[in-house]
């Protein structure tokens, strides 16, 4: 510290005796000036040897010594927003190695102000320095959680852990319980949740749960009985899950876990831009929330759908193996490479839900497709047509063109099995609708196909313009079909190609008979053959309504994953918004699934056609 920044306060000197004469006074106040001086100056020239020492430091002209010694004297992040005579960078709390460090401002804005101000770290990298946050939190030193009690249960085990003190982040659930269902011979199922309070679980219907477990299995498995831990082996020892090393955290709104990885290859986790190779030693990220994000020029963005699934391939043995996360809240998966203290690991970071895994022991590739498939559910089979050759283009704009385009294909003998249209076939571009004057002759089109054995598809779009005289969104409205606002119960309001629109929640019952009433009373006039369903991440030219979003804590999470935009209401809704069963906060990245099944149930089991679907 300089003279200027920090006064020095001398107080008078006072020997131990009191001079009686004058010669004595003058000589002790000459003396004291003489000690005030010297020490004036030595103090000055310190202050200009530390000064210039750590001008140079910082230039990097000084070798032996870090930088670090400079913000570990002068930064304390409690400061927040400090004045310029002090340095940034790195405390202990800030001490967060780059493969751990957790980006706290994902939009890729953030200023140092700014980043300070969230309480995050602050320090910047290199240009050449890939994926490497600036703005980043703090490193957790908490325990985490220990180990209470475990049971034995009909389809395998259950522990206890707790946690005695908080992580950083908000509202940790402090009693988890962790579930080990042994299901058959190849699939290992395990669960983590809170002990005390029910949370959000992704509504699918998976295989149940049984007391028959099997007498031969693929895999063991182990749990820790000191802090939270599950390792699951094939019983020649080769790890497929292994938290050993690392820490769990689970707080309301930040789920964290990493499990140790045998391979660096793995393949999957989409749905982004990307190879399906994913070479761990290289490291990367990528994250997941359904997105209505055209995938050219944008590579490893988070795109229409939501799989956090995998199949590893061990390098020692070549046998695959599979993970998948049943997990639909927004996600980061980070893969970092093995260092001399640690072998490659895959960290899993979601801000809800509970953890929900499914281990598959293979042994082959197509063996861990099949076991993934069964939990999930099989592929829809397409009827044989289907498998044909279709034609499809935005922009027909008649039916005189579009009847053109049908003659030509069959006066040249081009195989064509089925005709689509996109959404410029619609009145205003409004759901289960025709435009009457370019495309009046659309049911005879559709007819001419049939009589012609071919098919028809037709695009049909989530938003419902909320036009009061429009009866798709009347009836809605009155069946209380649609999402709804975060603190009204009105629907919240977007905006697509009608103009301002509705949102149906599909995961209703009554949106379901309402869908089913609109797609039979269309299919009496113009009787497709299956349904092209779109725009249901759902996509939004707003960001999350026409009112904006809320405040909240799920509009403005803790935590957000590294995805386009920055935020979750980006192109779409508001995460705050209301589903009759839950928040679209959880639901979000299942609205096209939720709105296929409901389709589904129009188009196949009602009307015995075929159902077809896009970006799902």
């Amino acid at each position: 510290m300089c003279e200027d920044d920090v006064p020095i306060i001398l107080t008078d000197y006072e020997p131990e005796a009191k001079p009686s004469s004058n010669t004595t006074k003058a000589k002790a106040k000459k003396g004291k000036s003489v000690f005030y001086k010297i020490l004036s100056l030595t103090l000055s020239l310190l202050c200009l040897a530390v000064s210039t020492y750590l001008f140079l430091l910082c230039l990097g002209m000084v070798r032996g010594t870090s930088p670090d010694i400079i913000v570990k004297i002068f930064y304390n992040p409690s400061d927040g927003i400090t004045n310029s005579t002090k340095a940034f960078g790195p405390t202990p709390s800030c001490g967060v190695s780059t493969s751990n460090k957790v980006d706290c401002m994902p939009s890729g804005k953030a200023t140092q102000q700014e980043c300070l101000a969230k309480g995050c770290c602050w320090v910047p990298v290199d240009g050449d320095v890939k994926d490497t946050p600036w703005c980043f939190y703090k490193s957790d030193t908490s325990e985490g959680y220990k180990f209470t009690e475990a049971h034995v249960t009909h389809a395998g085990y259950e522990a206890l852990y707790s946690r005695a003190d908080n992580s950083i982040w908000p509202e940790d659930v402090m009693d988890i319980q962790m579930d080990i269902y042994e299901e058959t011979s190849s699939r290992l199922h395990f669960k983590i949740f809170d002990q005390k309070n029910h949370r959000y679980e992704v509504p699918i219907d998976t295989p149940p749960i049984t007391p028959n477990r099997p007498t031969a299995k693929d895999y063991l498995v182990k749990f820790s009985r000191d802090v939270f831990g599950i390792t699951v082996t094939r019983p020649d020892g080769s790890v497929l899950f292994d938290t050993t090393g690392t820490k769990l955290t689970f707080a309301d709104q930040y789920i964290e876990i990493t499990t140790n990885l045998p391979t660096n290859y793995i393949y999957g986790l989409g749905e982004h831009r990307d190879r399906l190779l994913h070479d761990v030693s290289k490291g990367f990220s990528m994250s997941t929330w359904a997105r209505d994000q055209p995938p050219p020029g944008c590579v490893n963005c988070n795109l229409y759908g939501q799989h956090p699934f995998f199949i590893g391939l061990e390098e020692k043995t070549g046998n695959a193996y599979g993970v998948f996360l049943l997990n639909s809240n927004a996600m980061e998966i980070k893969g970092t490479p093995a260092s001399n203290n640690q072998p490659a690991q895959l960290t899993y970071r979601t801000i809800g839900g509970i953890l929900d895994f499914y281990v598959f022991t293979g042994p082959s590739p197509a063996a861990v497709v099949q076991q993934y498939l069964e939990v999930v559910g099989l592929p829809y089979m397409p009827p044989y047509w289907g498998l044909g050759f279709h034609l499809c283009r935005w922009g027909y704009n008649s039916d005189d063109h579009m009847k053109s385009v049908i003659k030509r294909m069959r006066d040249y003998g081009f195989p064509y099995d089925t005709q689509w249209n996109d959404i410029d076939y619609m009145n205003k571009f409004y759901d289960w609708t025709y435009d009457k004057d370019k495309y009046a002759d659309l049911p005879s089109i559709v007819k001419d196909l049939h009589d012609n054995g071919q098919h028809y598809i037709m695009i049909v779009d989530c938003g419902i313009a909320n036009v009061t005289g429009y009866d798709v969104y009347d009836e809605g409205l009155k069946e209380g079909v649609f999402i709804q606002h975060a603190d009204k119960d009105e629907p919240i309001i977007g905006k697509v190609w009608p103009g301002y629109t509705a949102y149906p929640d599909f995961f209703k019952n009554s949106t379901k008979k309402w869908w089913l009433k609109l797609a039979q009373q269309y299919h009496q006039s113009v009787p497709f053959d299956g349904a092209w369903t779109d725009m249901n991440e759902p996509s939004n030219f707003v960001v999350g309504s026409t009112e904006g979003c809320t405040t909240n804590k799920y509009d403005n999470p803790p935590f957000t994953p590294s995805i386009v935009g920055g935020s979750l209401s980006q192109k779409t809704l508001c995460p705050s918004a209301r589903h009759g069963s839950d928040l679209h906060y959880n639901l979000h990245s299942l609205y096209g699934h939720s709105e296929l099944m409901a389709t589904q149930m129009c188009v196949f089991v009602y009307l015995c056609v075929a159902v077809y679907f896009c970006e799902l």
